[in-house]
């Protein structure tokens, strides 16, 4: 059983890279960096124009707000069920701020942040929209408690974070704990492998709350909102699942955090029969 475990975990990172790495083969740095053509002019207005040469362009983003009437471009917020948020306490969006989300297809949704509650002794607030976004935006999924058995430690794994522009920066995982408190940040660093390099960046003032996603395949997997700058680092929220389902009961009650399965139709595709590695071993 151990080396089937072995065996999937390698499975399953050297998929993670091998999807990146076809994305980045294809891509121009100078152009595949943001997310969006123009942005952000014509954001105020909710005109948002998908670039088509994104270099992640295939995977679904409409859960990370791109422009609020509070902080523009700053200050993002993040969609974890269709009346819910996730956002920077110390870099908080106050009630009654109108948040925009965008779908694939361009379309906008306007929303408001009607309440908010802290997670105590974090940076991790939760807020309450006034209605339910429109069907195509799609909450974000978190790691499930079990994430371990699929990842190992996941030290070096794709993470990609949005800045204020709406730029995704391309970052590899710190090994996450597994074992003792989990209570750390979650941290990225520099990638080492030099095709990754012309994605990278770094993290400045005003870019703290934007949502850092590990890239399984064609999921992205929302890790934390960022807080310290350079490659990028937060609270993760799988840590604080249970508290972050609470504050969304007692905000509006009646929906669910999300977690990633692993064992869905949704994980990473590849060369890798991944699912089989898992199940078999062979």
């Amino acid at each position: 059983m151990v080396a089937t475990n072995v065996i999937a975990l390698t499975a399953i990172c050297a998929a993670a890279i091998s999807n990146v790495n076809e994305r980045l083969a294809v891509s121009d740095p100078a152009v595949a960096l943001s997310r969006f053509v123009g942005y952000p002019f014509g954001a105020a207005e909710g005109k948002f124009r998908p670039n088509p040469r994104f270099w992640a362009r295939d995977i679904d983003f409409s859960c990370a707000s791109p422009w609020n009437s509070q902080g523009g471009a700053t200050r993002a917020g993040t969609l974890i069920s269709k009346r819910h948020i996730v956002f920077a306490k110390h870099f908080p969006l106050a009630p009654k701020t109108r948040l925009l989300f965008v779908g694939a297809d361009g379309g906008v949704c306007p929303v408001r942040l009607m309440e908010y509650r802290g997670i105590p002794n974090t940076d991790i607030v939760i807020g309450l929209l006034d209605v339910e976004v429109t069907p195509n935006i799609h909450p974000a999924k978190i790691l499930p408690p079990d994430a371990e058995k699929y990842l190992g430690t996941g030290e070096g794994l794709p993470v990609g974070t949005f800045n204020q522009k709406e730029e995704m920066y391309l970052a590899e995982l710190n090994p996450l704990p597994t074992d003792g408190p989990r209570w750390s940040h979650t941290r990225c660093h520099v990638p080492k492998d030099s095709r990754w390099l012309p994605y990278r960046g770094r993290l400045i003032g005003g870019d703290s709350g934007n949502p850092a996603f590990l890239i399984l395949g064609n999921q992205a997997v929302l890790l934390y909102c960022a807080t310290g700058g350079w490659s990028g680092s937060g609270p993760g929220l799988h840590n604080y699942a249970r508290e972050i389902q609470n504050a969304m009961d007692t905000l509006c009650p009646g929906y669910t955090l999300q977690t990633f399965d692993f064992h869905s139709s949704h994980a990473p595709p590849s060369k890798f029969n991944i699912l089989r590695f898992i199940q078999t071993g062979v």
